[in-house]
């Protein structure tokens, strides 16, 4: 008889990063598009959007490196948006700075 050590493989988790695209300027009441977009472009996960901390709507999916958003404000003045994306098995969550 033969001893075998067998070991469950470690996992590869891959860094990621997000950069966030946002308009300059926004019209009350008129959708604009928010996007997010992650490196590597195969990561997989969701975007939350947030406005001055405040979630935007549900988180989105990412596809092809991108989640987009598209959302209308309700308030005139200064908006803080950025984005969390939430990594899927296999790849770090990270966060984009705000715009």
């Amino acid at each position: 008889a033969q001893t075998v050590a067998v070991f469950d493989p470690v996992p590869v988790v891959v860094e990621t990063t997000t950069s966030l695209s946002v308009p300059g300027t926004a019209v009350t009441g008129t959708a604009v598009d928010l996007t997010a977009t992650v490196a590597p472009n195969n990561a997989v996960g969701t975007v939350q959007f947030k406005s001055n901390g405040a979630a935007i709507g549900t988180p989105v999916t990412v596809a092809g490196g991108v989640a987009t958003l598209s959302h209308a404000f309700d308030a005139a003045g200064a908006q803080s948006v950025t984005a969390d994306f939430t990594a899927g098995a296999g790849f770090v969550s990270s966060s984009a700075s705000a715009q």
